[in-house]
Formats: structure tokens, C-alpha cells, sequence
């Protein structure tokens, strides 16, 4: 009954501030078309500011604080947009001149695309919000850290770091997107919810578009159909419902753009500032803007050289903007954009990680090898990939075997060109094919925008031929896709989630897309240009379909199995839920890499949350939680110790994590409503080269070993053929290390653990593990069901 009250609360708070900004749009004048993109700039900025004005006060985490100081925050952004609202300036193109576009002339053709347009954009719209509603998020960056972040900055009350970390991202990122989820966990809803910004931002896109064709004089139809070529380009689409930073970040910038485009021809200055907020929220939510600056100073110097060579002034190209506007619209975009800054720098001394990031993302040696490969992989990619992607009919094992046909085939066709140096890979990414491994799966980082690239030879011609007002600017954007590809393959070492960044530039062209529709210049050149528009509709509407049905973590496909919803990919169990509910304080521990942090949270949104890098405070009533991935390569080695003196960590249940996950929790008086699985011990071996050979180490911290247990141990460490490598008789210490010749990232050696009482030697305890490699242990209850593909 509370989450219904909440839900009603949050809702009607929502609608007041949005229906303030409508009442405020109506009150000066606004056509009421532009509403929609004015209430999401300004809805979106009043959130910040709202964010920061409450940060002031240490009351980020207070829900009475925040609804009363976001009506504050948006009074101030209200405010400040009446300050520079005034009558227009004049313009240089008062008399605008457009481009022809094509007539549809046929009632019969008019008809069918209507209905298939609007139709099928409706069901996008309808599939995506089952999706929003039937599945917790499951995007791995969004459960690591993207949706995690706003619990961390919540608990510390604040916008300042909430604790010092290693994955510089939990703490170093921009902060405007995770302030549209902060009054989701401030009234508690369910985390189904937090799909929604994506749907938003996926409307905004796809209305901004349609806008834009109109402004540009297209009639219905065609923009219409503009629209359709964005909204449901594969990887553009899938973002809807993802989560992904890519469509939160295009959405503002191009209703930024629009106002743009409206100030340009309508001389309003208001606009400027509109694009100014809009700008600021692209840079505060992620940095993908940086990539925009090399193409923005294309853009410049072609002014410049336009201008030089006609001998002629700027200010007879842009209209007259007040000097306090241009300071008004500055401060905007600086407020929105680079405040993170600020907050970064009081936390840690520093602005950013830009170092870190270099290292490890940047083709800092200028190779120029590394940059033709990272460009014929990608090229390749994309105009390959959605071969596969048409992939319908196959289960997902029969599609992974199809698609390493595909890529044995045209393999010879680019490895020649492709190098297996290491120094030209980020991380541990290595080139597995024109078809990257993720494609199978049909989600966002493995999804290309199928055939659409087709359509850049139409928008080219278009631009060729058409004279219209303005037209560099859409040439701009035009080509913001290709050229981003082009620098992106120079600067970066080659990764597999280049098609989720690629969606941002793609989205960046969106107003670019009614191009595709503009008057032929032959017959000939007509019906080309309809046969590849209608293959691209076509592959793209096939495309769509697959995914939305076939998609891994988020397909309607799950709507056939027997499991509750909304659906859990993460399978968490009951016991796990129960205790995360159950307490007011948590601490999700970092045990490896890939915590999926936000899958915990959720399920309890009102609690603290501590940092998992430092140890909270020696508090009883915090519950401390430990997943434990259980394939061998991550040398967790759980042991369950009968009659243990002292409470150990209790064993919960598992999760669906990376593989299977078992789940440990102590604190908060767990072991009591456990009695039975509260007393276990996890030891934990790093394995690491050591010169020519590769050191393996126990840990010497111990979780659920306690002195007062008094236990010894002895271990042996034996090839996989029974040779014995390494003994240690018993002792009380739970560690040892020793240098090994074999690398333990193959499986190779085993080592056999016993435990006993330093007392009585009574109840010896022997369990056996793997080193390395991807085989697993597991922790079964009598009666437990064997193991499955889920596990």
C-alpha cells in the first residue's frame, strides 16, 4: 500500500512541476508545439539545480527537503529564462528558403505509410514501455555503476564524493544524470521505474526530429517518416529502455540544437539560452561532448574561411545577442555542464582523471596502425554486422554458430589488416571477428544501426543540390557520424562497445534525416532512391522485431518462462531479498571487478549505503554483503565449517551475476535467522606473474574467521594429474604464497584445504578448488535441483 502512496506522490510531484513550466510557457507565449522540448530542458535543469541547492544543506537524502526546494530550483531556472526573455532581435534571414521535398502523391501510398509509420512507432512505444515495467534494469555499466552512483550520493547527503575510489567512474563522472533517478529512490519506488528517463529522452529525440523537419517546411508525412528513419534506427531504439548515458546525453543536445535553429531564424535570444541548458546537460551527464569539439572547429574554420573569402562580417550571419544574454546563457551551460568540476575538485584536489583515462583509452603513440585498424574493423562492423542482426529464426546457440560461420568467411577478407599486439586493444578487448562476440546477445553494445548508412548517400546528394538557408549547419550534422568515426579510430585503442557511442553521434544527425526525403533531380535517381529507402525500412523494421523479441536480458521471449515479475535476470534469491529489506544499513563490499551493485540496492532503496572500497563503521546493525563469483578464476574458496565457535558469514542464496554468484552477508544479526548456513569462511587466492614465473598468494584477511574459532589449516597444492606441487602443514595461519611455472589462467593445479580445531584436532574439514580457469564450485542445499544454464 506505501509503494502505491509513493508512486502517487512521486507522480503528482512530477506533473506539478511540469505543469508549472506548461502554465509558465503559456504565460509568455510560447507556441504551444515547442512545449514539449521546453518543459524537458527546463524540467531536467530545475533537477539539478535542485540537487545542488539541497546538497548545500546535507539534505540530498531528505524527501520533505528535496520536494520544497524543487520547486525552489525550478523557480530559479524559470527565473533566470524570464531574465533574458525579450522581444526577438532581427534577424539575417528573414526570408528563409527551404528545400523541395518529395510529393507523395498517391491517396493509396499516403494511407499505407501513415498507418505504417505512426503504427509501427506506436508499437515501439507500446513494447518499450512493457519492457520499462515488466524488467529490472539489467545493463551491466548501469548495475556497476551508473544507477549505483545516486544510492552512494543519497546515503552521503551530498554531491561531494562519497567516498574515495578506484573505479574512478562511481565518483569522478558527471553528475546531471543520476539527478533525474535521485527523487525515484527518495520516494522508493520500484526500480521498474528507472527506465523511464531513457523513454523520455527517446520521445524527446524522436519529437525534436519531427520538429525540425517541420521547421524546415516538411509537410506531415515526410516528418513523420524523418522521425521513423531515428526513432527506430536498431541502435537508437534499444536505448529506450536501456539505460544508457548515449540517449539521456543526444536528447537535450538536440532540442539544444532545435533552439539553435529557432534563434538563428527567429532572432528570440530566449532560445540561446534554452540551447545553452541544453548543451550544459549534455556535458554534466557524460563527457561523449569532447568528441564533438574537433568537429565543431571543422565548423568554425569553414565559417571562418566562408567569411574571408567574401570579405564579409559575422554579424551579418548571426543575429544580435545582448551582451547579458550571451553572460546569462554562458553562466547556463557552465552551471549545467562543468559544476562537477567544482565538486570533483573540493573532494580530491583534482578536476578530473583525464591521466587515467588517457592511459588507458587513448592511442597515445599516434599509431597509425592502430588507427587504420580500429577503422576498417568498425567500417567493416557496421556495414557488416546487420547480416546478422537479420537473424530471426535461430535460437541463440543456433545464431552464435551462424555468426562464427559469418566470420570465418570474411576473415580472410580483413585479417590482413589486423594486428594482435595487445598495445592496439583497451584492456583486455581482443578482435574476435567482424561480428563481435556481444552481437548474439541483441543489445545495446552489440548493436549496430543496421542498414541505415545506406541513407548517408542520399542525405549527400540532397545536400548537393538543394540551396536552402542555412544549409553548412545541416551539413555539419550531416556528417558528424563519419567524421566522429574517423577520429575516434585515431585517438582510442580498439574496444567491442563502440556501437552504444556510435548511437550518440547518430542521434547528433537526427535532424539531418529528413534530407533522405528531398525532391530527386531525375526519375532515375527518384525510384533508387525509394528502393534503398524501402530496404532499409525493411531490414530495419526486421531488425527491431528480432530484438525486441530476441533480445537476451530484456526480450519479450522471457514473457514464456515461468518467473515472476517483474522479471529478475539476476535470479536473486528470497532469503537475499529478504535480508536487503530487512535492514537499515548496508555494505556491499567490493570483492571483485564487476559488483553489481545497483541489483542489490534496489530492492531497498530507502536504506544507507556505504562505501565499498572503505570499511563502514563497526556498527552491528549494518548488514555487510559479499556475491562471490564462484568460477575458479576468481579464487574465491568458500569452506563451511560445522560447530565454528563464533558466527561466520552466512550463506544466502545465489545470483545470476557474472556466471553464477553466491551471496554472504554478515552484520545486522543475520546469522540468527540463518542458524544453519552461518558458518562459513571464504579464503580468496590472487594469482599474478612474477617474472618468469606467476605467484599465487592466500589472502591473509580471512571473511568469517574470527581468533577466537582457533583453527589450523594445511594445504596442498597438486597438478590436475595428482603431483604435488606445494604442502603446508597445519597452522593457524590461513595463508601462505609460493611461485609457481605454470600460468594458473589455465586450469591446472588444485588445492586442497583442510580445516581442523587448534583444540582437539576434532572435525577436519577438505574441500578442493581449481586455480584459474572457468570451472566452478557450488554450494547446494539437500534437495537443492541440479545445476542449470542459469547458474
Amino acid at each position: 500500500m506505501n509503494d502505491v502512496l509513493f508512486v502517487m506522490l512521486g507522480f503528482a510531484h512530477l506533473v506539478a512541476l511540469a505543469g508549472l513550466i506548461v502554465l509558465y510557457c503559456r504565460h509568455i507565449g510560447l507556441p504551444w508545439r515547442e512545449w514539449p522540448l521546453v518543459v524537458f530542458v527546463l524540467l531536467w535543469s530545475a533537477l539539478v539545480a535542485t540537487g545542488y541547492l539541497v546538497s548545500l544543506f546535507d539534505a540530498l537524502g531528505s524527501l520533505p527537503a528535496y520536494i520544497v526546494t524543487s520547486f525552489l530550483g525550478l523557480g530559479f531556472v524559470v527565473l533566470a529564462h524570464r531574465v533574458v526573455f525579450a522581444a526577438p532581435q532581427k534577424t539575417p534571414y528573414a526570408r528563409i528558403s527551404y528545400p523541395a521535398y518529395v510529393d507523395i502523391a498517391s491517396p493509396k501510398m499516403r494511407r499505407f505509410l501513415w498507418r505504417f509509420l505512426a503504427g509501427t512507432l506506436a508499437a515501439a512505444l507500446v513494447i518499450h514501455l512493457i519492457v520499462c515495467f515488466s524488467f529490472y534494469p539489467v545493463n551491466a555499466d548501469s548495475l556497476n555503476y551508473r544507477l549505483a552512483r545516486p544510492f552512494w550520493y543519497v546515503s552521503h547527503g551530498n554531491l561531494l564524493h562519497p567516498f574515495m575510489s578506484v573505479d574512478k567512474r562511481l565518483t569522478f563522472y558527471p553528475v546531471d544524470g543520476i539527478l533525474l533517478y535521485v527523487p525515484l529512490i527518495l520516494y522508493g519506488v520500484s526500480s521498474v521505474f528507472f527506465g523511464l528517463p531513457s523513454l523520455f529522452s527517446w520521445l524527446t529525440l524522436s519529437y525534436a526530429t519531427y520538429r525540425f523537419a517541420r521547421a524546415l517546411q516538411a509537410e506531415r508525412l515526410i516528418a513523420l517518416f524523418a522521425t521513423w528513419l531515428v526513432a527506430m534506427t536498431p541502435s537508437i531504439l534499444i536505448e529506450a529502455s536501456s539505460t544508457n548515458d548515449e540517449i539521456l546525453i543526444a536528447a537535450p543536445l538536440v532540442a539544444g540544437l532545435f533552439f539553435i535553429w529557432r534563434w538563428l531564424t527567429s532572432g528570440a535570444e530566449h532560445y540561446l539560452f534554452l540551447a545553452a541548458l541544453g548543451a550544459g546537460l549534455c556535458i554534466g551527464t557524460k563527457l561523449h561532448v569532447f568528441f564533438l569539439i574537433p568537429i565543431a572547429l571543422i565548423g568554425f574554420l569553414w565559417f571562418a574561411w566562408f567569411l574571408w573569402r567574401r570579405h564579409e562580417s559575422w554579424r551579418i550571419w548571426l543575429p544580435r545577442v545582448r551582451v547579458s544574454v550571451m553572460v546569462s546563457s554562458f553562466g547556463a551551460l557552465s552551471f549545467m555542464g562543468l559544476t562537477f568540476l567544482v565538486l570533483n575538485y573540493i573532494s580530491s584536489g583534482n578536476f578530473y582523471f583525464l591521466a587515467d583515462t588517457a592511459q588507458q583509452v587513448l592511442n597515445l603513440g599516434a599509431s597509425l596502425q592502430d588507427a587504420m585498424q580500429n577503422f576498417i574493423i568498425y567500417t567493416s562492423s557496421m556495414i557488416m554486422a546487420p547480416i546478422a542482426d537479420l537473424n530471426f529464426w535461430q535460437s541463440f546457440h543456433g545464431r552464435e554458430e551462424t555468426n562464427r560461420v559469418l566470420n570465418n568467411m570474411l576473415a580472410p577478407l580483413i585479417q590482413p589488416f589486423v594486428s594482435d599486439d595487445p598495445h592496439f586493444y583497451h584492456l583486455k578487448y581482443r578482435f574476435h571477428g567482424i561480428i563481435i562476440p556481444t552481437s548474439v546477445l541483441l543489445v545495446e553494445y552489440g548493436l549496430w544501426p543496421g542498414f541505415m548508412w545506406l541513407l548517408w548517400p542520399l542525405q549527400v546528394a540532397a545536400l548537393a543540390r538543394q540551396k536552402f538557408t542555412l544549409r553548412p549547419f545541416f551539413v555539419m550534422l550531416a556528417a558528424t557520424p563519419v567524421i566522429w568515426l574517423v577520429i575516434w579510430s585515431c585517438v582510442t585503442l580498439y574496444m567491442e562497445g563502440v556501437p552504444t557511442y556510435f548511437a550518440f553521434y547518430l542521434m547528433c544527425a537526427a535532424p539531418a534525416s529528413v534530407l533522405c526525403l528531398v525532391r530527386a533531380g531525375t526519375l532515375r535517381f527518384d525510384r533508387i532512391r525509394w528502393a534503398i529507402i524501402a530496404f532499409v525500412v525493411a531490414t530495419t523494421a526486421v531488425i527491431d522485431g528480432n530484438v525486441g523479441i530476441n533480445n537476451t536480458f530484456r526480450g519479450l521471449w522471457h514473457f514464456t518462462e515461468n518467473q515472476p515479475w517483474p522479471y529478475d535476470w539476476l535470479r536473486f534469491q528470497r532469503p537475499i531479498i529478504d535480508e536487503i529489506r530487512r535492514a537499515n544499513k548496508i555494505h556491499i563490499a567490493l570483492t571483485h571487478g564487476k559488483v553489481y551493485y545497483f541489483a542489490f540496492m534496489h530492492w531497498n532503496p530507502q536504506a544507507t549505503y556505504y562505501s565499498p572500497y572503505q570499511a563502514p563503521p563497526n556498527d552491528p546493525g549494518i548488514l555487510h554483503i559479499l556475491t562471490t563469483p564462484s568460477e575458479a578464476s576468481y579464487g574465491f574458496m568458500p569452506i563451511k565449517i560445522p560447530d565454528k565457535p563464533t558466527p561466520g558469514i552466512t550463506y544466502l542464496g545465489h545470483i545470476r551475476g557474472v556466471d553464477r554468484e553466491e551471496v554472504f552477508a554478515f552484520g545486522n544479526d543475520v546469522n540468527l535467522r540463518h542458524p544453519d548456513d552461518c558458518n562459513f569462511i571464504s579464503l580468496h587466492v590472487t594469482a599474478k606473474p612474477a617474472g618468469p614465473l606467476y605467484n599465487l598468494t592466500i589472502d591473509s584477511v580471512v571473511p568469517g574467521l574470527n581468533v577466537a574459532d582457533q583453527l589450523e589449516f594445511d594445504f596442498a597444492l597438486k597438478t590436475l594429474d595428482k603431483i604435488i606441487v606445494y604442502e603446508r602443514t597445519w597452522d593457524t595461519r590461513p595463508d601462505f604464497s609460493i611461485d609457481v611455472p605454470h600460468s594458473p589462467g589455465d586450469p591446472y593445479y588444485l588445492l586442497t584445504i583442510s580445516v581442523r580445531s587448534a583444540l582437539n584436532y576434532s572435525k577436519t574439514v577438505s574441500e578442493t578448488f581449481a586455480i584459474g580457469g572457468s570451472n566452478a564450485w557450488r554450494i547446494a542445499h539437500p534437495g537443492d535441483p541440479p545445476d542449470t544454464d542459469d547458474d
